[in-house]
């Protein structure tokens, strides 16, 4: 069995499906100041009405995260 560190995990994530990337890296504490981006792009993958009642473009709020996220992980 092969383990992991969570940053290798997500790496390998981002490279699959970034989506399920930032589900996976938004409980992470370490996001820094793109924290509450990384966050809100996640929950608009699977509340996309609601934020778009907030005023949000979820698709804009998830394309943002992924860039948020690609950048936290040292990705270009």
């Amino acid at each position: 069995m092969e383990f992991k560190t969570e940053k290798e995990k997500a790496l390998e994530l981002m490279r699959e499906d970034p989506v399920r990337a930032l589900s996976f890296c938004k409980k992470w504490r370490d996001l820094g100041k793109r924290r509450d981006e990384i966050v809100r792009g996640a929950e608009c993958v699977s509340n996309p009405v609601f934020y778009s009642a907030l005023g949000f473009d979820p698709d804009e709020c998830v394309r943002k995260a992924i860039v948020h996220l690609r950048e936290h992980l040292g990705l270009k």
